[in-house]
């Protein structure tokens, strides 16, 4: 931070969508979280998530999403 100036910041490359998957990490470990979490998906998307861990779920992203812009813009393209 710069006094009497701006806030700097810039874009730190990443990737978040993998061979088509995304892994979420819970901020608290627990495998009945993780469970809860990846069933609750399971509805939205059928057979697309589970709990690889007590801190992590693996998400298979629909065949139909494609991102379109870098990570930071959160934009999605489906084809819905």
């Amino acid at each position: 931070m710069i006094v009497n100036g701006a806030l700097v910041e810039r874009e730190i490359p990443a990737t978040i969508v993998r061979d088509n998957k995304v892994e979420l990490l819970l901020r608290e470990p627990s495998f009945t979280s993780a469970a809860i979490l990846a069933t609750a998906i399971n509805e939205v998307f059928t057979n697309s998530t589970h709990a690889a861990d007590t801190t992590s779920l693996q998400c298979r992203c629909p065949a139909a999403w494609r991102p379109t812009r870098s990570a930071s813009s959160r934009n999605w393209k489906t084809s819905r």
